[in-house]
């Protein structure tokens, strides 16, 4: 142990030959200068400045994550719209909607149908009998935000927090998974809408 010290007070003494000579040999073998600007273990193997220390030690706040297809889902009234979502299940929640209207697919030759609620309009298009969720624009409702909290009438700089840098336009930013893409509509600073849908 003795002998690991006296070899990490030599190191110290080369490293800092002409500075102070004011230092402190720790009982865990590790050397400090009285100014804190260089410190060494005993091993040899450490050498740290005061800068790198405080660079190391510096809290930065944590990225968000790139998008992917899984962010594509709006919640409006508590109830989570996510593509390809089976729709019967939200009508459960939300109940009759204030408009229905049928409007099947003249390329794919499927049923779809539009649901709206208050600006809130659920297309869904349909499989095997039952209804799935296919895009969902929120426009203007205030009820409408997205699971991390991304909401209609919000803070615009929230989006990028949530979902990081997206493809932005002055009123509007874009984010494109493989299979789903979500759209930020803004104004003044304020997300005035969201839109999610499924692509091909």
């Amino acid at each position: 142990m003795k002998k690991a010290i006296i070899i990490a007070a030599a190191m110290m003494m080369i490293l800092a030959s002409c500075g102070s000579s004011d230092e402190t040999v720790t009982e865990s073998g590790k050397v400090e200068l009285s100014d804190g600007s260089v410190t060494a273990t005993a091993s040899g193997t450490e050498v740290t400045t005061a800068e790198e220390t405080a660079a190391a030690t510096a809290t930065t706040a944590p990225q968000p994550a790139a998008y992917s297809d899984d962010d594509a889902a709006v919640i409006y009234k508590g109830v989570t719209l996510a593509i390809d979502a089976d729709m019967a299940a939200a009508l459960e929640t939300l109940g009759q909607p204030d408009s229905k209207q049928e409007n099947p697919n003249c390329l794919s030759g499927t049923k779809g149908t539009t649901y709206m609620y208050g600006s809130t309009m659920i297309n869904v298009y349909e499989s095997d009998g039952k209804e799935y969720i296919e895009s969902v624009l929120a426009d203007g409702d205030k009820n409408a935000s997205t699971p991390k909290g991304a909401a209609v009438g919000g803070s615009a700089s929230d989006i990028a927090a949530a979902y990081g840098e997206g493809n932005a336009s002055d009123f509007m930013v874009e984010y494109k998974g493989s299979r789903t893409s979500m759209m930020f509509y803004t104004e003044g600073g304020s997300i005035t809408g969201i839109f999610i849908t499924k692509v091909q």
